[in-house]
């Protein structure tokens, strides 16, 4: 057995910026991995915490850092895949947790395919005030999928093992106004022409902390969003209905955003957007409701429920 575990190397990328809070588990989790053959490089992205002097307290062969200027996240993964020496690659978080089968499970799903897998990825869970929830990938079923699974958004964020000599891959832009979003511009670009794998399996753990990128403020959220909206439609070849989907749910995500920040008149703009161009199914017609009643009573009215 361990000389097929030794047929495949993986290279572990985990860009960081002053995450010294979680980044010693997240570490820690790759490195009690089931399966050996492997190299973590870590790519310190600037941090002016203590992240360098933690993980110079973990001595492992295996584990390589590097810290360089701020650029950004997306700068700091093309780094670290330019470093690798693994026959795949795999993007994570460092404040998201490996569990112990994850590499192994997708070893095994890549020798399946005699490794022709160009990307596959394994499913997730969330961790809110340290409870374990189902994300929104949990309902896919194992199999193939081609773009038109993202184009409501990056249901596997960036959790994605790539093969290094692929020659068609498209690494991340290195633009500072895509870095919400760059995950999804990311998998888009690379799925016009090719499918991802996707694993029935939970091997992954996503710490939903208040300062994950997604939790900062939502206009900017919001602006960011639409940036990224306007790349997508610019770049990536569509057919007029996947563009109509693209766009209807970039609408539905601001709304949404806009509710939560309380700002009923850009909500309804963006509902409005929406109207047209599909009409309003079940989820906008409840948001509907939500966004005239208002974000504020709406929880209050959950609170007293509970």
């Amino acid at each position: 057995m361990e000389k097929i575990i030794e047929s495949i190397k993986f290279s572990i990328v985990i860009p960081t910026y002053n995450r010294a809070d979680f980044i010693k588990s997240t570490v820690i989790s790759v490195l009690q991995q089931d399966y050996a053959n492997f190299e973590l490089i870590i790519v310190d992205d600037g941090s002016t915490d203590n992240t360098e002097d933690i993980i110079s307290s973990i001595h492992d062969e295996r584990l390589q850092y590097y810290k360089k200027i701020n650029e950004e996240r997306g700068v700091a993964r093309n780094y670290g895949f330019k470093k690798a020496k693994g026959d795949y690659v795999l993007f994570f978080d460092s404040d998201d947790l490996m569990h112990t089968n994850h590499l192994s499970t997708l070893y095994e799903a890549i020798v399946k395919f005699n490794n022709e897998v160009n990307f596959i990825a394994s499913k997730y869970d969330l961790i809110t005030n340290n409870k374990h929830k189902h994300s929104s990938v949990y309902p896919i079923k194992e199999g193939w999928y081609d773009i038109n699974l993202f184009l409501k958004g990056s249901l596997i964020g960036c959790i994605i093992c790539v093969k290094k000599n692929n020659p068609n891959l498209k690494l991340f832009l290195e633009d500072r106004r895509f870095t919400i979003g760059e995950d999804w511009i990311f998998l888009l670009q690379n799925l016009q022409n090719d499918n991802i794998y996707i694993i029935d399996k939970v091997t992954i753990s996503v710490n939903d902390h208040e300062n994950r990128t997604m939790r900062s403020n939502n206009s900017i959220i919001i602006s960011k969003n639409q940036l990224v909206l306007e790349w997508l439609l610019q770049n990536i070849k569509l057919t007029n209905i996947q563009q109509n989907i693209l766009t209807t749910n970039s609408y539905y995500f601001c709304a949404i955003h806009s509710y939560i920040d309380n700002n009923r008149r850009n909500a309804m703009r963006y509902l409005k957007k929406i109207l047209p161009l599909k009409g309003f199914g079940k989820k906008e017609i409840i948001l509907l409701v939500k966004v005239l009643i208002g974000y504020r009573i709406m929880s209050k009215v959950f609170a007293w429920f509970q």
